[in-house]
């Protein structure tokens, strides 16, 4: 659903550029992109519905190592940017921002959500356990 949405976004935004010829620059773009990104995945990431499976690999990595969230999710995307880089895949500018400002700008978001807006952190809270069902034989 991400991807359909973002794809759609993108493409009704080059829709619009070509009919409009607002002269825009190309970083200003990819910051702006970014830093929806970065907002987008902090709210999917909070509402516990629809997290991408590297993300819940780094919530993963901060329940269990104690890790910041930024530095779980950023050593693996660093991993794979390198791998795809060794394997020929191109590395520009546009890579390097999203991997540094959307994985460290992430758990910011996600605080100032909590903060200004009460929102509950569904991806990070903890799992509750509760104690022992009491089956027929306890009864």
């Amino acid at each position: 659903m991400t991807f359909l949405l973002c794809g759609s976004v993108i493409d009704v935004l080059l829709a619009v550029d070509a009919a409009v010829r607002v002269p825009v620059s190309k970083t200003a773009l990819m910051l702006i992109g970014v830093l929806l990104c970065t907002y987008g995945s902090a709210l999917i990431i909070m509402s516990g519905v629809g997290i991408r499976a590297m993300d819940l690999v780094a919530i993963s990595m901060t329940h269990q190592r104690g890790w910041p969230f930024w530095i779980a999710k950023g050593s693996l995307e660093l991993i794979l940017l390198v791998s795809g880089y060794l394997m020929g895949g191109p590395v520009e500018v546009g890579t390097v921002c999203f991997l540094v400002f959307v994985d460290t700008l992430i758990q910011p978001c996600m605080w100032l959500n909590a903060r200004t807006f009460s929102l509950r952190n569904h991806g990070l809270d903890r799992p509750t356990v509760s104690g022992p069902v009491a089956g027929p034989a306890a009864v």
